[in-house]
């Protein structure tokens, strides 16, 4: 599957926009960590 980006600046700009704060990238990184050791 390849994606083709129609307005890539916008795309960039919304990006920056919801980027995650460290606190929600620490949690995300624990939760994957977990699931991991259940798999």
């Amino acid at each position: 599957m390849m994606l083709t980006l129609t307005r890539p600046n916008r795309t960039a700009d919304l990006f920056e926009t919801v980027s995650p704060s460290l606190p929600d990238r620490l949690i995300d990184r624990f939760i994957r960590a977990v699931d991991s050791l259940f798999e």
